[in-house]
């Protein structure tokens, strides 16, 4: 469970992102801003990811010769590798003299826990703001039961391409076959204007 909640830290925008990867009564993971939010999204939908949680462990660090508290804002449990601690910060404030503090702490920390020690700037989150932007799109109608045939029709149109597709491609092929295209995106509750637009062309494969 997260050692403090983001939702009570005043003068923070704060977000729930729905979650299938942690078992809780109410399945979402609150978040402190932007900037987690849409990392969260990454995390919530990248295959090698087990699971997360918010605002998990307590770090002590020294800073102006005062001992105080650190607390990261991911823990991070990969497939195949060592789990990670994550902290999400704007690239203006990288340079802070206290935040280089509690990062090595963070480090140290990582170290005896068997951690490793991750910064996820607002930069890499642009970089990302394609596939953000399609994950966004789709998360809503994520938890919606989708009919076995229009799943099927997906999946077997994406891999009979043999290559990654794009929303708005995919949207294209299933265009071409009107009965199996009305039912996907009737079971989806999306409109071809909003598969159409060049903020949906990142690729989709599996």
């Amino acid at each position: 469970m997260p050692v403090r909640d983001a939702l009570k830290n005043p003068g923070i925008d704060s977000y729930a992102v729905p979650t299938d990867k942690l078992e809780r009564p109410v399945p979402m993971v609150h978040c402190e801003g932007p900037n987690e939010r849409d990392y969260a999204y990454l995390l919530e939908y990248d295959p090698m990811v087990v699971s997360y949680e918010e605002q998990p462990y307590q770090i002590a660090y020294i800073f102006d010769q005062k001992k105080r508290f650190y607390t990261p804002d991911f823990a991070v449990y990969w497939r195949h590798q060592q789990p990670s601690l994550v902290e999400c910060k704007p690239v203006f404030k990288l340079t802070d003299p206290e935040n280089l503090q509690k990062w090595t702490a963070a480090r140290l920390w990582c170290e005896q826990h068997h951690f490793t020690f991750m910064l996820v700037t607002d930069a890499a989150l642009r970089e990302r703001s394609i596939l953000l932007s399609n994950i966004k799109l789709l998360a809503g109608h994520g938890h919606q039961r989708i009919a076995p045939q229009a799943k099927e029709y997906l999946l077997r149109t994406i891999q009979a391409e043999n290559r990654a597709l794009s929303v708005a491609e995919l949207y294209t092929r299933a265009c071409c076959r009107p009965h199996q295209a009305s039912e996907c995106y009737d079971n989806f509750g999306l409109v071809p204007d909003e598969l159409k637009g060049s903020g949906y062309a990142e690729a989709i494969c599996f």
